[in-house]
């Protein structure tokens, strides 16, 4: 599945849109105020009217860093 990293244009938009996914699949927050989702979570996003900026895109294994 691809997944896609993201970062939200402001507070409310964020908020938003991570409880709202949350809700519904994974989302995994990183530092900085980035986001992983799977791509399909893209639709969603434009349907709720979030703001958001695609940052870049990959598998999990690529855009979570490991801390192992």
């Amino acid at each position: 599945m691809e997944m896609v990293k993201i970062k939200f244009m402001n507070e409310d938009d964020e908020a938003r849109g991570v409880v709202g996914l949350a809700k519904r699949m994974k989302v995994v927050g990183l530092r900085g105020g980035y986001f992983v989702i799977p791509s399909t979570a893209l639709a969603i996003l434009d349907e709720w009217g979030c703001g958001f900026q695609v940052v870049e895109r990959g598998g999990y294994d690529v855009l979570v860093p490991s801390f192992a």
